[in-house]
């Protein structure tokens, strides 16, 4: 998949699909960019996003990393 930079704020006129995974699945963070995103459906408490920072993978409910 290609990467794209934008410069401004990104308008989009249908959904953007995040790719699922499970917790165990999610790709090393030293192999992904800062704000690579994805859908953890196992999560500890329930469904949630995952951001990378650069050095973690954050919850996108609570902002704790997801381990």
């Amino acid at each position: 998949m290609g990467a794209t930079t934008f410069s401004g704020p990104v308008k989009a006129d249908a959904s953007f699909v995040l790719t699922p995974t499970t917790v165990a699945g999610l790709p090393a963070i030293a192999s992904v960019d800062i704000g690579t995103t994805y859908f953890v459906t196992d999560a500890a408490t329930n469904a949630t996003t995952a951001t990378s920072d650069g050095t973690n993978w954050l919850r996108g409910d609570t902002g704790a990393t997801i381990s």
